[in-house]
């Protein structure tokens, strides 16, 4: 049995990290089928795109071994690690043969067979390369805080991979060499692909409060608008780019007008399904809101103690019931007035001193005061707290 130093605390499993893996192991040996049969379309995937190089496909499935949540080392660190090494490993003797080759030639990118990407179609890219050992240390890190766990350099490293390959992708959809590889050995649009769904699993697993991934979290509107619309503008922004890349009826003024009009009724909809669930969730929030004030209020007028709030000028902002019958008013009526509209003038001027020697040091204070109302003195135990917003920041007592 591994001891606790080898052995990640359980953590809920990540649905979307399951299913980035199985799409990754799953393309992944599409393409080692496409090499064994020598069909490159099982391992490219765009006619336009070389296939995936056996020795992608090999580093995809350790990598999505090492990530899945749902395996049975899950829980071993020791053996996610040692899943991790060939991540690393893997690329090395493609890299150098890349590196000799391009040394023999004296630095010429134009010497055939190491920049033409249809003459080495079954090795691996650099960028593919690059984005392995990018993309295997944030899992590194991912793994060694803990599933779960922000970790910022995981998350900023995830967001670059998925960016990188976003990328390439787009290059293949527009049609653009530059964006997927130029003259270099370039990367095959379904290594692209898997990259793109492992890293966002990824940023998902490792980011959860950090940027960017944050832009995206909690019921809050900005992050429902931004999970809602920024896929589907990105989607029609694509679409139109990869009509218009293979059509030239696509890119007339006309088509374009057309296209969008068909798909204003989409954007309506959605519109309206994200309005929807926003209204849903404000009134839920507001129902649950006011369900906690009631009770709240309910407990703390039914409690033997006074109980008051204060704002930053001293003005009274609530009291229990308690306080109000010692004060010989209703609840309502000490709202913004002060100490000095019911206690003396030296008494009043003590317990203001008490409360901004709180809200300047913002800190609890215990002390035992002399109480007066009605016009009978007695000695009480009063405990007073620093009154923060939902920020921290002080704004009574």
């Amino acid at each position: 049995m591994e001891n606790s130093s080898h052995s990640p605390s359980p953590a809920r499993e990540s649905p979307l990290l399951s299913w980035a893996c199985a799409i990754a192991a799953a393309t992944a040996s599409l393409a080692l089928v496409g090499k064994l049969l020598d069909v490159q379309a099982l391992a490219s995937g765009l006619p336009s795109s070389i296939p995936m190089a056996p020795s992608t496909a090999c580093a995809f499935l350790c990598l999505a071994a090492a990530l899945h949540p749902g395996l049975p080392w899950r829980d071993s660190l020791r053996a996610r690690f040692g899943l991790l090494a060939p991540v690393f490993l893997i690329p090395i003797p493609d890299l150098v043969g890349v590196a000799a080759w391009y040394f023999k030639s004296g630095g010429d990118a134009g010497t055939p067979g190491l920049f033409d990407p249809w003459t080495r179609v079954w090795i691996m890219s650099p960028l593919t390369a690059g984005l392995f050992f990018i993309l295997g240390a944030c899992a590194a890190a991912g793994l060694a805080r803990g599933r779960g766990t922000p970790s910022p350099a995981a998350a900023w490293g995830a967001a670059f991979a998925a960016a990188f390959s976003t990328v390439v992708l787009i290059g293949y959809v527009y049609r653009v060499p530059l964006f997927y590889g130029g003259r270099v050995i370039p990367m095959a649009a379904t290594t692209a692909a898997c990259f793109l769904a492992l890293s966002a699993a990824l940023l998902a697993e490792t980011g959860r409060g950090l940027r960017p991934w944050r832009l995206f979290e909690g019921d809050s509107p900005a992050p429902r608008m931004m999970r809602s619309f920024l896929p589907l503008f990105a989607g029609f922004i694509l679409l139109m780019g990869f009509l218009s890349s293979r059509s030239s009826v696509v890119s007339s003024p006309l088509a374009a007008a057309l296209i969008l009009l068909v798909s204003l009724p989409c954007m309506a909809w959605m519109v309206a399904r994200v309005s929807a669930g926003l209204g849903a969730a404000i009134e839920t929030a507001e129902r649950r809101l006011g369900e906690s004030e009631a009770l709240n209020r309910e407990l703390i007028e039914h409690l033997p103690q006074i109980i008051f709030v204060k704002d930053r000028n001293l003005n009274y902002l609530f009291c229990n019931r308690v306080l109000a019958e010692k004060l010989g008013i209703e609840s309502k009526d000490i709202v913004g007035k002060d100490d000095f509209r019911f206690f003396s003038r030296e008494a009043a001027e003590k317990y203001r001193a008490d409360d901004r020697e709180i809200m300047e040091e913002g800190r609890i204070k215990d002390i035992e005061e002399e109480y007066e109302a009605a016009g009978r003195k007695r000695w009480v135990h009063t405990l007073k707290v620093p009154f923060r917003d939902g920020r921290g920041g002080i704004v009574g007592v």
